[in-house]
């Protein structure tokens, strides 16, 4: 089963890989042809994008950037030559994208340079860390984490309300509706408590300090992800600007 186009963690691939469900996990993107990189059938490592694909060059730039080259990558964006100008340099696919090369020559994605997040403390944080490592939470369906130029980490999360409702009904909610649900004092603290403890082992400024839940799920409909279900994070931010205002509220 092939995947791509946006992170899994790898837990989750040991999961699949130990029930049978060989999933074969890339890098790519649209100006690349697709795959850059992937699992082999015979060997790969779990906390990678997998072994470049034969006939393209990858290396990293000296700020972390990955770099492609090779016969699959464009030949330049339809009719806006600047923006050509600033990804092809050199015949090399500047991607936007920050990651490594492993030892054993596998490429690793660690997030997208535009979307890592410096506090106003001057720490950077990738927020992909963040909501792959919140998101396999059982009770926590989607989740983006916020914290550029402030002063901490806050996230917007949806609930898993499947799960969400069999607690509830334990503490006597059983009644009420999503939207009612994720007000709740009683749902607010059962939260507090299983962020509180899912990030023990996350350094201090990756921590969320406070959070909002939401009741409506982000989805292609309501605008929130795009045609291939990425998360559209600036229009969530805007959305929901009062939200995240209030949370950095002393």
């Amino acid at each position: 089963m092939p995947c791509a186009g946006a992170a899994i963690s790898p837990a989750l691939l040991r999961f699949f890989h130990a029930a049978g469900v060989i999933i074969n996990y890339g890098y790519g993107a649209t100006e690349t042809s697709a795959t850059v990189s992937c699992f082999r059938d015979d060997r790969y490592d779990f906390d990678t994008c997998g072994t470049t694909m034969p006939g393209i060059e990858v290396k990293i730039s000296d700020q972390g950037e990955i770099l492609i080259k090779g016969d699959t990558v464009f030949k330049g964006y339809f009719n806006k030559p600047e923006e050509t100008a600033k990804t092809l340099i050199d015949g090399w696919y500047h991607s936007g994208d920050q990651g490594y090369i492993t030892p054993g020559g596998d490429l690793v994605m660690t997030d997208r340079l535009k979307d890592l997040m410096k506090t106003s403390s001057g720490k950077y944080v990738s927020p992909q860390k963040i909501e792959l490592h919140f998101g396999q939470d059982p009770y926590i369906e989607q989740i983006i984490a916020i914290g550029d130029k402030r002063k901490y980490i806050t996230a917007l999360i949806v609930p898993s309300f499947l799960a969400l409702k069999i607690e509830a009904e334990r503490i006597g909610l059983k009644t009420l509706d999503d939207a009612e649900l994720v007000l709740r004092k009683e749902i607010i603290e059962f939260y507090t408590d299983r962020i509180h403890k899912l990030q023990e082992d996350l350094a201090n400024y990756e921590r969320v300090i406070r959070f909002k839940l939401l009741p409506e799920p982000f989805s292609i409909q309501n605008g929130m992800l795009t045609n291939t279900l990425k998360v559209r994070r600036n229009m969530l931010i805007e959305q929901f600007k009062d939200d995240i205002d209030k949370m950095y509220l002393s």
